[in-house]
């Protein structure tokens, strides 16, 4: 792994969190891959809105 990464330092980078995808922008937004674009297609073909954005989800755990 130490020889890929230094062979490929762009692949796993801190910037490149999603593993090794090519991003790829569809309708002013950038998808991680060809899988998402396809379910952003799909989507989009059965008139259902969505969005890639991620947020986080308030939770308690050990009550905190």
């Amino acid at each position: 792994m130490k020889k890929a990464v230094l062979k490929n330092p762009e692949s796993y980078s801190a910037n490149n969190v999603s593993g090794r995808t090519k991003n790829i922008k569809y309708k002013n937004t950038t998808l991680k891959g060809s899988w998402e674009l396809l379910v952003a297609k799909w989507l989009d073909n059965n008139n259902i809105k969505w969005t890639n954005i991620i947020k986080g989800i308030p939770y308690i755990w050990n009550e905190k």
